[in-house]
């Protein structure tokens, strides 16, 4: 028995096909993800949908554990003073891919002249960026918690995620979020709107009326009390302990 574990973050499906991906390069990098997935000792979800996906797709139901949930170190990401504009302002933070819906969100920011909207993440595409919208490249990771900190709130528009970190992370900094149905792990307590990108330029009006930074204290109540890493770290060594017996005694 291979000792190996995997801790499995995102729909790699989901992924090639919004990236258009040829149907049968999909079909065979499919075929290879399970292979592989059923080789390991346990395969770790980081969230219900994908335990629940993982089994549609043939992976064994005895190596798929309980999800372990991501961690944030909210000593890293608080609330902060910094130098931020005087508009109301979205923030976006992840990779600008397809997969991600930035070009819709970033049309839809186009009718809304008067918000102030930052990004930041790696390009793996070109994007068309309005005047309203500030591209601030990929910023450190110790430098997020600054980036949050500019923005009212963070918008998600992505077409899948798994457990997404930046809502943790804009959760420990106060911020309430803007996110797609798709994107928003059902375990998870909302501190914002979850809602159809269709309607997301609706939805921040209504967000801007809002009494965003009380629900920002609870969200960020929330997540130190539910989501520490040291929790995170606890369950992955439960797991890999019990890898190590299975593989001495098997």
């Amino acid at each position: 028995m291979d000792m190996e574990m995997d801790w499995v973050r995102g729909d790699h499906r989901k992924v090639r096909e919004a990236r258009k991906i040829n149907w049968f390069k999909r079909l065979i990098a499919t075929h290879l993800e399970v292979k592989y997935l059923n080789q390991a000792a346990f395969v770790v979800p980081n969230c219900m949908s994908l335990y629940e996906k993982l089994q549609k797709w043939g992976v064994k139901k005895s190596k798929i554990t309980e999800p372990v949930y991501n961690g944030v170190d909210a000593d890293l990401f608080r609330p902060m003073d910094v130098p931020r504009s005087n508009k109301f302002t979205v923030a976006y933070a992840g990779r600008i891919c397809p997969e991600k819906r930035v070009v819709e969100f970033l049309e839809m920011a186009k009718n809304l002249r008067d918000i102030k909207f930052i990004m930041a993440g790696s390009k793996d595409m070109e994007i068309a960026i309005p005047e309203n919208v500030k591209y601030l490249g990929k910023i450190p990771f110790e430098q997020m918690p600054r980036f949050y900190n500019m923005a009212d709130i963070l918008a998600l528009p992505s077409l899948t995620e798994g457990f997404p970190s930046v809502i943790l992370e804009a959760y420990a900094c106060e911020k309430p979020v803007l996110v797609t149905e798709e994107a928003f792990p059902k375990e998870l307590k909302v501190f914002g709107s979850i809602i159809n990108i269709n309607d997301f330029e609706q939805e921040i009006r209504k967000l801007q009326k809002a009494d965003l930074k009380s629900i920002g204290v609870e969200a960020r109540n929330y997540v130190k009390e539910n989501f520490s890493w040291k929790r995170f770290g606890e369950s992955i060594k439960a797991y890999i302990e019990k890898a190590i017996y299975r593989k001495k005694y098997s």
